[in-house]
């Protein structure tokens, strides 16, 4: 809704290039991660990339795998003159690599969409770093909604 109909959005880890990952990553065995099912995402660190574990959510979010279905699933086509502000946030070193949230930063700066990126060191994913980010997420809610 953020991107087709104008309201703010906020990424924290988000897959946003499907399309392009499976496409950069065709030799790449996908592979299931497998975590303690009472373990809190927050406590969830990634250790890093994971190309196997990412084709893998990839391949079981779509219903088929085909180059209509995985540009469906990316955002990049989407952004318009109507796409809402964004906040985009992403660890340096973890699953979901940081030039789609810096590609997709770049789209809607070209489109003068308000765009906020923060980027942090390390390997957390999303909920991770919930608590280091939580004064900027407050500040872009307040700015846009």
């Amino acid at each position: 809704m953020g991107l087709t109909k104008g309201r703010p959005f906020v990424s924290l880890s988000g897959l946003l290039d499907l399309k392009g990952f499976y496409e950069n990553h065709k030799e790449t065995i996908p592979k299931q991660l497998i975590i303690a099912p009472d373990l809190p995402s927050k406590k969830i660190d990634q250790a890093g990339a994971n190309d196997s574990y990412y084709k893998w959510i990839i391949e079981n979010l779509l219903a088929s795998i085909n180059d209509d279905s995985l540009e469906k699933a990316s955002i990049f086509s989407k952004v318009t003159k109507k796409s809402g502000p964004r906040l985009l946030c992403n660890s340096m070193n973890e699953l979901v690599p940081t030039y789609e949230h810096q590609k997709l930063a770049e789209l809607l700066r070209q489109e003068q969409i308000p765009v906020e990126t923060c980027l942090l060191n390390g390997s957390r994913h999303g909920e991770a770093y919930i608590d280091d980010i939580w004064p900027n997420l407050l500040n872009f809610l307040k700015r846009y909604i």
